[in-house]
């Protein structure tokens, strides 16, 4: 509106108010469109609360049907943040910059909303397996991103950590225990050059793991998991999936397909004696310091995996009796012998080369089906020599090349494909990789929302007040602070300067320590052993909390003493929780000071300066009275006790309002008070919304006070 249109509005208000007493619903909301200096600025506010009610109703009748999670809120989250927006950038510039901070702020709280659910119901689903413990969410996000996964394939993850269940509860412990070396194996893979060979042998990131899950198997049946270290077990399974793409290329059949046939020889109990019996061999070679001994018992073992994948499916029963030693062990044992003496006496030697061995039965194999093709004629030398469509499929498969050289040929396939990458598929993985590493940070970042601190927090709320406190009608003159935090960040200061000078690695009694790069766990070990390295006090840090402040105050903020860094910032929220707990913003200033001496001995109790410990020791408070007063009393004023009044217009005339806005806005453009924000800690993220709401709220009702 312009200057001239809001003079006629209060003229016309207040003639009428003069003339009978009281004015029109049209006048008033005319009036109220020249207090906002915006043309229809009544409407418009109508038609965003209406549309904010619409948004609480809609997440009633949610809950109302029973709906669970946290994403139960975002339609109503999202529905609010848009009408705000809406209706703030009719305010030009200053509006638009709020409406987006709020837009982000609920999107940004909708994504934490989705993953926590997410990560919630594959918690619920790997609990139902044993697979779950006491690192809840956490520990499912962490293993998830260990795997490679992102937040929206949990179901890949969920359902590769179910088909190995059995397997990783044979591990020697718990299925959580197994999954979490599990996990291990997974990330020294896919957080390592390896994953970007599988890659360019065209694997994905499922198939990757599903091939881990594959090896562990195995060598759980046999037992050779659980005397491996987590570092032998990552490498063997990259072997174990290299030789399996080699076996892919060798005989069409997929991983998937290979994987299955040999878990099933693992139900044969011939089979599983002589794997054993080689595991055993290598165990005490390896004990006896000979580990050239023991890596060739295991080779062995790969060895008669890799003969059975190779050969025939019609002489595989033939060929697990030669590994025995005894022809006499089975039938088709005896049929092995009898056409093929050679490749049995290599195969029961169990030192031998897979290709190699069935090289030495492809001529064999000729000469014995022409040898006794009239006895095949009559149907009788199946009976005799076992498999002829068998002993044929050997001889075919090793005509026109052997099976050494067609081993040959597949590793170095292999090799090319890893080591001489063509350009397109080098740029597509690298380009997929990329793309992986950005997912897996924006799943981090929007997991801090669910398991980090508070700071953030209070950050956003700072943030919004000190920007409506630049509207028309709200700040210092209206009582309107917004959401009640006040400055606490210069309160701060002055504890801190009167504690340790401001040093967030100060110890106390003189010198410091590398406090910022310590988790706190780390820290509390430190002030363990402060008293008897001979000093005063365990007090640490800008605000010299004690041992017992210290984890008091991390675990009312939830925060995990293991993981989170006792940084400027995890030093800056637990100093506020105490502050807090002295009554600031919601106590009055004297109250306050005396409250906050009781816990910081630099700090003086009155205006008289002395310290509630003063003489204590070697304490005495330093900070001035004065100083201290001020910080405490730029802080909340009863938190919305004024609500936006704004001007009455039964008692004021408000002739000069128009000015009054004017300057307001030009105070707002020159403010350079927004700050990037990042919201956390998801037990307080609703209460955070309830608190932007308010906020919101109060802007958009200013003007019907």
């Amino acid at each position: 509106m312009t200057p001239e249109e809001i003079q006629a509005a209060f003229d016309a208000y207040n003639d009428e108010l003069l003339r009978t007493g009281k004015v029109t619903r049209e006048t008033a909301d005319a009036f109220t469109d020249a207090k906002a200096g915006i043309r229809n600025y009544t409407f418009q506010l109508n038609q965003s609360l209406k549309s904010l009610g619409q948004a609480s109703l809609g997440l009633v009748d949610a809950m109302n049907k029973g709906e669970q999670g946290a994403s139960v809120y975002n339609n109503s989250l999202k529905a609010g943040a848009d009408a705000i927006d809406a209706f703030a950038a009719k305010f030009g510039i200053l509006g638009r910059i709020i409406g987006g901070l709020i837009t982000a702020g609920a999107k940004y709280v909708i994504a934490v909303n989705e993953q926590s659910d997410k990560l919630f119901a594959s918690y619920q689903q790997l609990s139902r397996i044993g697979a779950a413990g006491a690192s809840g969410m956490s520990g499912v996000f962490k293993s998830m991103q260990d795997f490679g996964y992102n937040i929206e394939q949990l179901g890949e993850f969920g359902n590769l950590i179910k088909a190995n269940s059995e397997s990783l509860a044979l591990m020697g412990g718990t299925v959580n225990q197994g999954t979490q070396v599990f996990a291990g194996m997974a990330k020294g893979i896919q957080r390592s050059g390896l994953q970007t060979e599988f890659l360019r042998m065209g694997m994905t990131v499922d198939q990757i793991n599903s091939g881990l899950g594959g090896y562990l198997r195995i060598q759980t049946l046999t037992g050779t998991a659980q005397r491996k270290t987590q570092s032998e077990l990552t490498q063997g399974a990259a072997e174990y999936i290299k030789n399996l793409d080699i076996l892919t290329k060798l005989t069409g059949k997929n991983a998937e397909t290979l994987q299955q046939e040999r878990e099933a020889r693992m139900n044969e109990q011939r089979f599983i004696a002589v794997q054993m019996e080689l595991e055993d061999k290598a165990a005490q070679a390896r004990l006896a310091g000979d580990e050239t001994q023991a890596r060739a018992f295991e080779k062995q073992m790969d060895q008669n995996q890799k003969l059975l994948d190779l050969a025939p499916k019609e002489m595989q029963a033939g060929l697990i009796g030669a590994m025995t030693g005894f022809a006499g062990s089975s039938k088709e044992a005896e049929q092995l012998f009898r056409v093929m003496p050679e490749l049995f006496q290599k195969v029961a030697s169990q030192s031998f080369e897979a290709a190699e061995t069935l090289d030495s039965g492809v001529q064999r194999a000729g000469s014995a089906m022409r040898g006794f093709g009239g006895l095949a004629k009559v149907g009788g030398f199946d009976e005799v020599f076992g498999s002829m469509a068998g002993i044929n499929k050997l001889r075919v498969k090793g005509l026109e090349k052997s099976y050494a050289e067609q081993d040959r040929i597949a590793t170095q396939e292999l090799k090319d494909q890893v080591e001489n990458t063509e350009a397109g598929v080098k740029a597509q993985v690298g380009m997929r990789q990329e793309h992986m590493e950005a997912t897996r940070a924006l799943n981090t970042f929007v997991n801090q929302g669910v398991n980090r601190t508070t700071a953030a927090m209070s950050k956003l709320a700072g943030a919004i007040e000190t920007v409506v406190s630049k509207i028309p009608g709200t700040g210092p003159d209206t009582g309107t602070t917004g959401t009640g935090r006040g400055n606490v960040s210069s309160l701060l200061d002055i504890i801190g300067r009167g504690e340790s000078g401001g040093n967030y690695n100060a110890l106390v009694g003189g010198g410091s320590a590398n406090l910022t790069g310590m988790t706190i766990a780390e820290v509390q070990q430190l002030q363990s052993t402060m008293i008897k390295g001979g000093r005063p006090s365990t007090a640490v840090g800008k605000y010299q909390m004690i041992a017992e402040t210290l984890a008091a105050q991390a675990k009312k903020a939830g925060l995990d003493p293991n993981t989170t860094k006792f940084d400027q910032q995890t030093q800056d929220l637990l100093a506020s929780q105490l502050v807090g707990q002295a009554g600031y913003g919601s106590k009055d200033p004297a109250t306050v000071m005396k409250n906050l001496a009781g816990t910081w001995a630099s700090l003086p109790q009155d205006m008289s300066g002395r310290g509630r410990y003063d003489g204590y020791n070697t304490n005495k408070a330093n900070i001035n009275p004065n100083d201290l007063m001020a910080a405490i009393q730029s802080g909340p004023r009863d938190s919305y006790s004024s609500a936006l009044r704004g001007v009455d217009p039964g008692t004021v005339r408000p002739n000069t309002a128009g000015t009054e806005t004017a300057a307001a806005i030009s105070n707002a453009r020159n403010s350079n008070d927004l700050i990037v924000i990042q919201i956390s800690k998801m037990d307080e993220l609703i209460g955070l919304m309830k608190a932007n709401n308010n906020i919101n709220s109060k802007i958009l009702q200013r003007s019907r006070s």
